[in-house]
């Protein structure tokens, strides 16, 4: 079936494969497979649409009197953070031909399809570990792959019968570092808080809420805050992406800023005067 896009599909030139198109169904030409010349080849499909978008490449593998089947996997996402393993649900339901064996891949192709392999697991382990050239955020693929027996744990990806399940969708997010910026202490009710730029959403809040606190953006890296009275307050700094959190805190001592009054005394013939300067606040 094909699907998206805009109807009026059509094979493009790219194809390898030709054939007929009924509505959103493709029914291909016969093709001819010789065990000798084509079996485990690969031919591509290329199909646009009325409004010339042209779709990837879909392979088709040329076998036939194949039996294995790769089984399912899960549908969920498995969202991580980095540092965490992926375990993907397997649902079994999986045949294995005479000198087949079962391990687990992470690739990059959609469905049943490997697009691009980064990597192999033993069906015993079932587990991958984010490496470093993988792209935090990106979704990536771990499927069930059955075939001919490579010897230790590993299935021959070069099998000709190779069975793929369509992949359980995984990623990682990057770990976001909250960093509250330094401690201080200054002589009014109002601050500049500012923390260090990293990933994920942020969240401004007082430890414990006194309630007379307020920011002017309490999602954002920096913000004005102001308090109600002196004293020494605790502001904590949130970032969440996805799943994965930190936090930092620093601590702000706001002292009752200084105020003055000026009161002036003049003598009894207006030739001399007394200021006296009143100051208020501080400790």
């Amino acid at each position: 079936d094909i699907i998206g896009g805009v109807g009026g599909y059509w094979i493009h030139p790219n194809s390898d494969i030709g054939g007929q198109i009924d509505g959103n169904q493709f029914f291909s030409d016969t093709i001819v497979i010789d065990p000798d010349q084509n079996l485990g080849d690969s031919l591509f499909l290329v199909l646009a649409d009325s409004s010339g978008c042209v779709s990837d490449s879909i392979r088709i593998l040329l076998r036939c009197g194949c039996e294995a089947t790769a089984g399912e996997m899960g549908t969920d996402t498995i969202s991580l953070c980095i540092g965490e393993p992926a375990i993907p649900q397997d649902l079994m339901n999986r045949f294995l031909e005479a000198n087949d064996t079962v391990m687990y891949v992470l690739h990059t192709g959609l469905g049943n399809q490997l697009g691009t392999v980064l990597d192999s697991s033993a069906f015993e382990v079932g587990s991958f570990n984010y490496q470093m050239n993988y792209t935090a955020g990106q979704v990536y693929y771990i499927s069930a792959v059955v075939g001919d027996w490579a010897g230790g744990p590993w299935v021959d990806l070069g099998d000709p019968c190779l069975a793929v399940a369509v992949g359980q969708p995984v990623l990682w997010r990057e770990i976001p570092v909250a960093d509250a910026g330094p401690n201080n202490a200054i002589c009014r009710l109002t601050y500049e808080l500012t923390a260090a730029p990293s990933v994920g959403q942020g969240q401004w809040s007082v430890i414990p809420d006194t309630g007379n606190v307020s920011f002017s953006s309490p999602n954002g890296f920096s913000t004005e805050v102001t308090v109600g009275e002196p004293g020494t307050y605790i502001f904590q700094w949130q970032l969440t992406n996805g799943s994965c959190e930190d936090t930092d805190e620093v601590e702000v001592t706001f002292l009752e800023p200084l105020s003055f009054s000026i009161a002036y005394e003049c003598n009894a013939t207006s030739t001399e005067y007394q200021a006296t300067i009143i100051v208020n606040g501080g400790s």
